[in-house]
């Protein structure tokens, strides 16, 4: 639960929980929710990684060169970008999915690319670049 708890604290810390006045049962609901998403079987694009991305992602964003240019909008969705970043990563490269006849490659017969996966999950908003849903699915 690092991902979830992290997150959680750095949202806090930032005053964006207050700011953007999210509902905090459906932050951690959506935060669960993108925790399993990430397969704890892949050893390396999991949960883990997730957090160590936003973790980073929170000491680039506190760089005093980038911070004085950074909104509270910017800083939301750069900390939602860093937590579901490899969301639902298969934990094999694309060649390995084309040669393997995996259905990943067949749903992107023209230029395969995992970095393409998140925005195609429909089941969940995933894609923090369209931040009003995924704010919307946090307010209160």
């Amino acid at each position: 639960n690092s991902l979830i708890t992290l997150t959680f604290h750095l949202l806090n810390q930032y005053g964006l929980v207050e700011l953007f006045q999210l509902d905090m049962v459906k932050l951690w609901r959506f935060l669960v929710l993108v925790q399993e998403d990430y397969h704890s079987h892949n050893p390396y694009h999991n949960g883990m990684h997730a957090a160590d991305v936003t973790q980073a992602m929170y000491c680039y964003m506190r760089e005093p060169a980038l911070s004085k240019y950074l909104t509270s909008c910017d800083l939301l969705i750069g900390l939602l970008a860093a937590v579901t970043h490899d969301l639902g990563h298969p934990g094999v490269n694309q060649p390995f999915l084309i040669k393997t006849d995996h259905y990943l490659a067949t749903l992107y017969k023209v230029g395969l690319h995992l970095d393409h996966l998140q925005p195609s999950r429909p089941s969940r908003p995933s894609d923090p670049t369209d931040h009003h849903v995924v704010i919307m699915c946090m307010a209160g």
